[in-house]
């Protein structure tokens, strides 16, 4: 259960394992997918009360006796376009020559700082599928 997601921590456990994977599986689409579904969801404001009640209702369907309290009432939780950018130029960094996770990444950006600063990192990288990508976003800008 990630409870990142739904508003409390679980110190980036599951973001960790979901990056080390997509990480070693560069060309899996649906990882990629899911680790910008995930970032995504970190940017929202979550009802913890909620989120709490939810999370033990859960455990004690599958047995386990470990509940979670929480007095805090709304949060948000972190800054997606932060961790957006940072996969991003990790990408660059390893030269990957696969799109799907670039895709993946720009598809969720939220705010034009966030689109430019990637259309940045692209400038100064020398990228064998740099044209497709900045085609790519060119594409989801219009």
């Amino acid at each position: 259960m990630n409870i990142n997601v739904l508003g409390l921590s679980d110190d980036d456990f599951l973001f960790h394992i979901l990056q080390k994977s997509c990480h070693e599986n560069l060309s899996d689409s649906s990882l990629w997918f899911n680790l910008r579904n995930y970032i995504v969801c970190t940017n929202q404001i979550v009802d913890v009360s909620y989120v709490v009640d939810e999370y033990n209702r859960i455990n004690a369907q599958y047995g386990i006796t470990k509940l979670i309290s929480s007095s805090r009432s709304n949060q948000v939780v972190s800054n997606a376009d932060k961790l957006l950018v940072d996969e991003f130029k990790w990408l660059i960094q390893v030269q990957c020559k696969h799109k799907t996770p670039f895709f993946a990444l720009i598809s969720s950006i939220q705010t034009p700082d966030t689109l430019n600063t990637l259309i940045n990192l692209l400038e100064g990288s020398n990228l064998e599928i740099k044209s497709d990508i900045q085609n790519y976003i060119q594409s989801e800008s219009l």
